[in-house]
């Protein structure tokens, strides 16, 4: 039970942090995604963003998967960085990778314990 109004207080920290940049907010086990974010000239109709969550004694953000990534970005460079608590915590970059026409992916594992309710925005360019 405690599991569970710690997800549901995550979420509706999350979804108040992404309303600005995010017309929706999908749930899916130990996923928060955000719809559409624009990200750089190689991918003007931007992208999807799903935070991985782990158990660190605190839910905290573990993984940051970027997909929907236009072709013409496959190859480039994905810079992620993350606001927590009113600070940019650069997560690093990544080369965005083939993975389906129109549908390609990055991911960014988060070495830092990030503490999920304190997570603000995320701020993707590619490169």
């Amino acid at each position: 039970m405690r599991r569970l109004l710690v997800s549901v207080a995550i979420i509706v920290l999350v979804a108040g942090a992404t309303t600005a940049s995010a017309a929706s907010l999908v749930l899916r086990p130990l996923v928060l995604s955000a719809a559409s974010a624009p990200v750089g000239p190689c991918d003007p109709d931007g992208v999807r963003v799903a935070y991985h969550l782990a158990w660190r004694g605190h839910v905290s953000i573990a993984r940051v998967d970027v997909s929907g990534i236009a072709d013409r970005c496959v190859g480039h460079e994905l810079t992620a960085v993350l606001v927590v608590a009113g600070k940019p915590v650069d997560l690093g970059s990544v080369t965005v990778r083939l993975n389906r026409p129109g549908d390609n992916t990055a991911s960014v594992v988060v070495r830092a314990d990030l503490r999920a309710t304190a997570a603000e925005s995320l701020h993707v360019s590619i490169t």
